[in-house]
């Protein structure tokens, strides 16, 4: 792939930084960390930040091979371009940009109205033409992208090269302070995610004597159920004795009356017996 493919690829890429207002990117090997956003762009619509280091070009291509289907991205080899092969970077990124230009073609539209007009229409045009191709058959993604008739990466299509290099030596300046703003990011969130950690650990710790406290309350509860349930026992028991007592008081005040009329009836029968 000639050098002109690089400012094609990364002149589309840079129109999300340029609305990003983030660093540009200047080489294919930093192309990979603005994949995240530009598949974010493509499910929601939306142009956010979004940084994820780990993400890689095999990532790229199972989200496009969900969405092209398998048989279709058949010739895409995202190990190549992992490994840095620029021919298969630009094929990922192509077919990225090709859903984009099918899912969100308002969006597609707008940053391509950032570009001259010449350009733009070379890029619609391009993107027709793998519109033609059957999804149940493997697309030339390389061959569309070398055909000599829309080649985006001729020599003269040279409104395309952004970069001259006379700024080089500033631009990779420029990357490196980003590199090392990026590395104490990095380092910044790694001790937050420490931190998180940490606060977990107290919160699952916290969590569990909170469950054993309310186990401890639920078996002081219980017992305290069984306790009420003996003293309602008891009243019962209480209450039994209690009309027990006073059948026997009624009784004995029964059997005091039968005693005194009998021992009034004896006094009379007494007193009789002795005028006689």
């Amino acid at each position: 792939m000639e050098n002109d493919a690089d400012g094609i690829i990364l002149t589309f890429i840079n129109l999300l930084t340029a609305q990003l207002q983030i660093e540009e990117i200047f080489s294919f090997d930093e192309v990979r960390y603005l994949l995240p956003i530009l598949i974010k762009m493509i499910q929601t619509g939306e142009l956010t930040f979004k940084s994820d280091f780990d993400f890689k070009f095999k990532d790229a291509f199972e989200f496009i091979k969900k969405d092209m289907g398998e048989k279709s991205v058949e010739l895409l080899k995202p190990e190549n371009a992992d490994n840095g092969d620029k021919q298969e970077i630009a094929n990922i990124i192509f077919a990225l940009l090709f859903i984009l230009y099918k899912n969100q073609k308002a969006k597609f539209d707008y940053l391509c109205g950032k570009l001259d007009e010449k350009n733009s229409a070379e890029i619609l045009q391009l993107l027709k033409r793998l519109d033609n191709f059957d999804r149940l058959s493997p697309i030339p993604f390389t061959s569309i992208l070398n055909n000599s008739s829309n080649n985006l990466f001729s020599s003269n299509n040279s409104n395309f090269q952004i970069f001259s290099s006379q700024n080089q030596k500033d631009k990779l300046e420029e990357i490196s302070k980003y590199k090392i703003k990026s590395a104490e990011l990095e380092a910044k969130y790694n001790q937050i995610e420490s931190i998180n950690f940490k606060l977990n650990e107290q919160l699952g710790n916290a969590q569990n004597e909170f469950i054993d406290l309310e186990n401890k309350y639920e078996n002081l509860k219980q017992a305290d159920n069984e306790k009420q349930g003996s003293i309602e026992l008891l009243n019962i028991q209480l209450r039994e004795i209690t009309d027990e007592l006073e059948t026997c008081r009624y009784n004995n005040s029964q059997l005091q009356r039968e005693l005194k009329s009998l021992n009034e009836r004896h006094s009379r029968a007494f007193q009789n017996q002795q005028m006689i």
